[in-house]
């Protein structure tokens, strides 16, 4: 067996509907199907053994115990916007254990698969869904840990005709530098207009946010000082990606703080 995945039994009571379960509403892969003995799935560096009644797992242990399905120990997902997510899987019918519960590292609920096994959602501290863009693809060029905290480099795509962040502060200095295309900017009150070749600042703690109201994708690059922001970024490239973030982007991000609305579309 491979060691490049980490491995999690779960026993259910129907495997083929676990299998369309994982797959259907978490991104999961299909690695082998015993049906309805066994099945393993993946996502990222997960694989889930799901092993129904008839399978080896399941035969009773010599004091008469039989395995099954429930308890609390759980296989744990980061996603980037818990909120909404609860809101898609409750859509589903899916069910959950408790409500939304936040901590010092993030936030979490609980929601049950066919069998009533238990799966934790979180979101880490300090990536708020209100402050990211949809479809923004980012490639970490320099980050934290090989500036002594300093600085970090991040080359960023905006898709075309995206309404980017709401208004949003944090207390850390952002610079941008186009590359290609063209971003609207907002920085306190002032809203301008910048193309490949120019540069934008936003200091830290002053309200700001960009959007790309064009037709075509726009490329920066972004430096942060300090370093930081880039954690959050790597998270939400993973998830996009149904993968897990590298162990240096798990650790939380910075504060950020939502202040007013997205940039009014213009043209």
């Amino acid at each position: 067996m491979p060691d490049e995945f980490v491995n999690v039994r779960y026993m259910v009571d129907d495997v083929e509907s676990a299998v369309a379960f994982y797959c259907t509403h978490f991104a999961f892969e299909v690695r082998s199907n015993a049906a309805p003995a066994f099945a393993d799935v993946t996502r990222g560096h997960l694989r889930l053994l799901l092993s129904g009644p008839t399978s080896s797992a399941g035969r009773p242990m010599p004091d008469g115990r039989v395995p099954g399905p429930g308890g609390w120990n759980r296989i744990h997902l980061i996603v980037e916007d818990l909120a909404g997510e609860v809101d898609r899987l409750r859509a589903a019918g899916l069910t959950f254990r408790n409500e939304i519960v936040t901590g010092p590292g993030g936030r979490q609920i609980l929601l049950e698969d066919p069998a009533g096994n238990p799966i934790e959602l979180f979101q880490p501290a300090g990536a708020p869904a209100a402050a990211r863009p949809s479809g923004l693809r980012t490639n970490v060029l320099l980050r934290g840990e090989q500036s002594g905290g300093h600085v970090s480099m991040l080359e960023m795509l905006v898709p075309a005709r995206n309404p980017g962040p709401p208004l949003h502060t944090h207390d850390f200095d952002e610079a941008f530098y186009m590359l290609d295309g063209e971003l609207v900017f907002q920085v306190e009150d002032e809203i301008f207009t910048r193309r490949a070749g120019e540069s934008s600042f936003a200091p830290r703690n002053v309200p700001h946010a960009l959007a790309n109201h064009g037709d075509v994708d726009a490329r920066y690059l972004l430096v942060c000082t300090p370093a930081g922001l880039e954690r959050v970024f790597a998270r939400m490239e993973a998830s996009s990606r149904g993968a897990e973030a590298p162990d240096w982007a798990q650790r939380p991000g910075p504060e950020i703080i939502e202040v007013g609305p997205q940039i009014a579309w213009r043209g």
